[in-house]
């Protein structure tokens, strides 16, 4: 976990930089966000979709560096719980027919 909140926190820190340099065109920055963004979803087990990615993309007006680790890591958390969650199956029946 310590692994993604270190990312997050650049991922916060890049952002952060890229709105200050709002006028100039950044494209190796953005090109570091994108690759972050699929790094973060490959640490939570998710698919690297719009979607996934969108879980922590927004960074709130004031919000801390650490708030939003915090934030971030509870929702793509729940997210890979969702996502590996299947109804309707249990556990003992997937050893069954294993």
């Amino acid at each position: 976990m310590e692994y993604a909140e270190s990312l997050l926190t650049e991922y916060f820190e890049l952002s952060e930089e890229l709105k200050t340099r709002a006028n100039e065109i950044q494209t190796n920055l953005i090109d570091e966000l994108f690759s972050l963004e699929e790094e973060i979803c490959f640490e939570f087990s998710l698919p690297a979709t719009e979607k996934n990615r969108g879980l922590f993309r927004m960074i709130g007006n004031g919000e801390t560096r650490s708030e939003y680790t915090k934030r971030a890591l509870c929702i793509l958390s729940t997210e890979r719980t969702r996502y590996f969650y299947k109804p309707g199956s249990n556990f003992w029946d997937a050893v069954k027919a294993a």
